[in-house]
């Protein structure tokens, strides 16, 4: 409905806010070999490109199948007054939920500062 709009709008603003575009962008101009960096650039662009895809599709098979047939409603304190309701339509979100945690988790104990092979310090071994 038209009330929804400002909704709607502080959404895409806050996905543009999470945007790490820039920073990946970055990230392979730095740490890719100037030969190598069109192809990875070109990754990067099919990688997000088949997440954007994907992600409505896997929404969409969630709205079909998830809490359908069930209401689940946890009540929490610090919730609002109608509680965390898992159905249909807030499936999609808690799977991204999930997904954004395990991600967190990996980037927290797995990543490792890459080699800056396109600075001017770097002198290869």
């Amino acid at each position: 409905s038209y009330e929804s709009m400002p909704m709607a709008i502080m959404g895409r603003i806050l996905c543009g806010f999470g945007s790490a575009e820039v920073l990946n962008r970055q990230l392979i101009s730095t740490c890719v070999r100037f030969d190598d960096m069109t192809a990875a650039s070109a990754l990067f662009v099919a990688f997000g490109a088949s997440g954007m895809s994907i992600g409505p599709l896997i929404a969409g098979i969630l709205d079909m199948t998830a809490g359908r047939d069930h209401h689940v409603d946890v009540d929490l304190p610090f919730t609002p007054r109608g509680g965390i309701v898992y159905n249909h339509v807030t499936a999609p979100g808690f799977v991204m939920a999930i997904l954004w945690l395990i991600q967190l988790v990996g980037l927290i104990f797995f990543f490792e500062e890459p080699v800056r092979v396109n600075n001017i310090e770097y002198t290869p071994e």
